[in-house]
């Protein structure tokens, strides 16, 4: 299939002049020189039956489902900026590294951005009419997706709502500090506590309840919290498997998608407790509503769709806000310099310990943000974002058909020293205004929640989370010297 540039230009042929009739056809020739097809793009060796599986097999393999970035870096030294491979036979996945491919990308994905993850997920709940309308947010595509989308994003996207949970969250996270902090002291391990501190936040600003998840009985393996936490856990860690490994589970219940339903059915039941108790408070409450209680009563969506919303909160609350928040913090506690900096950022904030944050404090806190995002630099969330290319693209050079599965490598793009300066240090300064960096860096590479229509629903609220807990345990390090 001819380009676009060469159609156009075959058009305006005839209006030419001889010389610049040579010209034209000589820049023809090295376009249609360089332009390569989709079955030229580089790529692992892919065998019939068995696509690129055998290269993930456990000890043999040079892969690991787990180790994406890993992998990822691997291909680009191996292949290039864009590489295709058929992990599972018939089904090609393109992943790319440039910035310049990637903003491509975003800008062809189309009115409903289409992706395609989480399908075990999706099998499981569309297994249940009777619960669920659709897969939820993440797996669903094209209008259904939409319709989700724009219900559910109302009270997540206007800053002005956000800003309204500051209050609340500097509750929690002031118990947390008290409870889990000052009276423990020193832990070896910080991920359950963080864990249980992000899952109270979520909890409280969707659900507006305080389930007190900090107490000592709470770290019991058959509480609520310790089991809701695994369930979370266990769900996430086999979706990443289901989507990119056999897809066996379509067809049986694969040990991995009986990890899904066991999981998904705990957490479901605690989902249907909440509605079910919050069906009743939106009659006889005038209070400020919850997340929970305006969907409920927004007349946009049903009942099942908010349970799969519901679901999703809780297990985005607590998994991804974790990893993100440990891996902060690791890079806080191995540079001494960027610890001091946030110390005086947060003490100049608040004047004494038990001073509360306001979303003002949020927005003067410019050096906080900046280790948001140079954490998000190091370790995003995920390696990339997915799509399924709705028309023809080009990628370095390289024709992609329309249906497509193309994936963005940014996590491996952000660690390449022609993007950024000295790649592998922690620099928040990177991120402030004035720094050679600042004005240089595409806005395509750190994108840790997506971008355009289908970004990240919760982005403004977890990073609000975040900065609180910087702000709030940074001041109480000084007092603990």
């Amino acid at each position: 299939m001819r380009s676009k540039l060469y159609n156009n230009i075959m058009r305006r042929i005839h209006h030419c002049n001889k010389s610049t009739l040579f010209q034209v056809l000589r820049f023809l020739s090295t376009e249609t020189k360089f332009v390569k097809t989709f079955d030229e793009i580089p790529g692992p060796k892919s065998l019939p039956l068995v696509g690129t599986l055998y290269q993930y097999l456990p000890m043999f393999g040079k892969y690991k489902f787990d180790r994406l970035h890993h992998n990822g870096l691997m291909k680009l030294r191996q292949y290039g900026p864009v590489v295709r491979e058929d992990i599972v036979p018939g089904v090609s996945i393109v992943w790319i590294f440039k910035p310049e491919d990637i903003e491509m990308l975003y800008r062809k994905e189309g009115r409903y951005p289409e992706r395609r993850s989480h399908l075990a997920l999706q099998k499981y709940r569309l297994s249940k009419p009777e619960v669920y309308n659709t897969g939820g947010l993440l797996p669903t595509n094209g209008k259904d997706w939409w319709r989700l989308r724009k219900a559910f994003q109302k009270h997540l996207s206007k800053v002005q709502c956000i800003k309204g949970y500051v209050d609340s969250t500097n509750t929690v996270v002031e118990e947390f500090i008290d409870r889990r902090i000052k009276r423990k002291g020193r832990t070896n391990d910080f991920g359950p506590e963080l864990s249980r501190l992000f899952l109270e936040l979520t909890y409280y600003v969707a659900f507006d309840e305080r389930l007190q998840w900090f107490k000592d009985a709470e770290w019991d393996s058959d509480s609520e919290c310790s089991k809701l936490i695994k369930a979370a856990h266990d769900i996430n860690s086999a979706i990443l498997k289901t989507d990119n490994g056999p897809q066996l589970w379509r067809k049986f219940n694969t040990p991995m998608y009986k990890s899904i339903i066991k999981g998904h059915e705990h957490i479901e039941k605690i989902a249907l407790k909440v509605m079910s108790e919050k069906l009743t408070s939106i009659k006889t409450t005038d209070s400020k509503a919850s997340l929970l209680e305006q969907y409920l009563s927004s007349g946009e969506t049903d009942y099942k769709d908010v349970i799969g919303m519901t679901v999703d909160t809780l297990l985005a609350g607590i998994d991804t806000a974790t990893y993100s928040c440990c891996f902060g913090l690791y890079h806080l506690s191995s540079n001494p310099d960027v610890q001091e900096k946030m110390f005086c950022e947060a003490r100049a904030l608040l004047p004494h310990n038990n001073t509360p944050v306001t979303s003002g404090m949020l927005e003067r806190a410019v050096y906080s943000k900046a280790i948001i995002k140079e954490m998000f630099r190091m370790n995003p969330i995920s390696v990339g974002v997915g799509r399924i290319l709705p028309e023809e693209c080009m990628f370095s050079g390289y024709r992609v058909p329309a249906g497509t599965v193309v994936v963005t490598q940014n996590q491996v793009s952000c660690r390449q020293e022609k993007y950024f300066r000295r790649p592998d240090e922690f620099l928040p300064e990177r991120w402030l205004k004035g720094s050679v960096d600042y004005e240089s860096v595409s806005p395509y590479l750190v994108l840790p929640f997506g971008h355009g229509p289908r970004t990240c629903i919760a982005r403004r609220l977890s990073e609000q989370f975040l900065q609180v807990v910087l702000i709030k345990c940074f001041r109480l390090s000084g007092t603990l010297r």
